[in-house]
């Protein structure tokens, strides 16, 4: 099987597609698309980049789970360390996630952290990712032709109408920004449970999932401004 870069490079030619494309119909930076065609998976954390695989995948036509399979086997998560007393969490991911690490000190402060990560306590906010599991992940299944525009931890990551021939899904560490286009167009999950939209009656809806569940909002969102007029 060709290396997982040359997979993607070689189905996007097949298919005619080019790399601007997947930019406008991702919101993918060309920058980001152009370093994964070339082998380098580095450019961001690596959540945010097995996401960006993932929709890559499906604009291409591929298996979206055996590209991410691949992906996990050629680039396994590190394990995580545990705290302990005397030094600082081992945060990992630099100023890309600045502000949700700020969020986790918050939260941590006056707690004393126990000997395990299994057994410590996690802030709501605070960043906790494995091989397997992301905090948040949304899932979608278009019932009517649904636009919609979709921020993780509040980066701009998807904007377009939501395929009507398969689930897709979004993951995130804290929180998943939603602007729908129709208040019912979509049926949602959050962590496997269905959302109840009975009471989405604006058009279109902003919503707001978290670890506590999903809620309607005003907004507008801030990255609202960076859409395409």
């Amino acid at each position: 099987m060709a290396e997982l870069h040359k997979r993607l490079r070689e189905a996007r030619e097949a298919k005619g597609i080019s790399l601007g494309e997947i930019s406008g119909n991702t919101r993918i930076k060309l920058e980001y698309l152009r370093a994964m065609e070339d082998g380098d998976f580095s450019f961001l954390p690596r959540p945010y980049v097995r996401m960006f695989v993932k929709a890559y995948a499906e604009e291409v036509g591929l298996d979206p789970d055996e590209v991410l399979a691949e992906f996990d086997r050629t680039f396994p998560a590190e394990p995580e360390e545990a705290p302990s007393e005397g030094r600082p969490f081992p945060w990992r991911y630099g100023a890309a996630v600045g502000l949700v690490v700020a969020l986790g000190l918050a939260s941590l402060l006056g707690r004393k952290p126990g000997p395990t990560p299994e057994t410590s306590p996690v802030p709501r906010d605070t960043v906790r990712t494995t091989s397997r599991e992301v905090p948040l992940v949304l899932s979608g299944r278009a019932r009517e032709r649904t636009w919609l525009a979709v921020a993780s931890d509040g980066k701009l990551f998807y904007v377009g109408f939501v395929p009507t021939d398969r689930e897709v899904q979004w993951e995130a560490r804290g929180r998943i920004e939603v602007l729908l286009g129709k208040p019912h167009g979509v049926e949602f999950a959050l962590n496997g449970r269905p959302v109840d939209d009975s009471g989405w009656t604006r058009e279109p809806v902003r919503l707001l999932f978290s670890g506590g569940g999903v809620e309607v909002v005003e907004g507008p969102f801030p990255w609202e401004e960076e859409l395409p007029r």
